[in-house]
């Protein structure tokens, strides 16, 4: 059993918003909480990861609309974990190195780890996040 947690927003304006939402994976594994932060606006999918802290063990940006990523400007490598609109896995790209680019047709938002998260996560195609589908969880103003 896995959980998610959305979690609280964060003041910059330019930052992912985090809100707190406790949630469970339809798949089987070991215990884990992945907090994650959300960038949903045009301003906070531009600044990503360049705006934050490295990705830490637990920690994920997740970006909506968002079927293409770019490692740019980046000095580290990254898990990237595309889903569909239901949350559903539809490709995963581990240890996506500085200065690449990966995308998935069908993809609506895109989960980003630390390198080798989605491996300890275990994570896989197919498997289904339903608290990262289509609706939104309650933001904090």
């Amino acid at each position: 059993m896995r959980a998610i947690d959305l979690m609280e927003p964060m003041p910059q304006c330019f930052a992912p918003t985090m809100a707190p939402m406790p949630a469970q994976a339809e798949a089987p594994g070991a215990i884990s909480v992945l907090k994650v932060r959300r960038a949903d606006t045009f301003l906070r999918r531009l600044a990503g990861l360049l705006a934050m802290a490295p990705l830490q063990s637990g920690e994920g940006l997740l970006l909506a609309p968002c079927a293409s990523v770019h490692t740019a400007f980046m000095r580290y490598a990254i898990d990237v974990v595309f889903l569909d609109r239901a949350g559903v896995i539809q490709k995963i790209v581990p240890t996506l190195k500085p200065w690449r680019m990966a995308a998935c047709v069908g993809a609506y938002q895109t989960l980003e780890l630390a390198a080798g998260q989605a491996g300890a996560l275990r994570l896989s195609p197919g498997q289904r996040w339903p608290e990262l589908g289509q609706q939104r969880a309650h933001q904090h103003p």
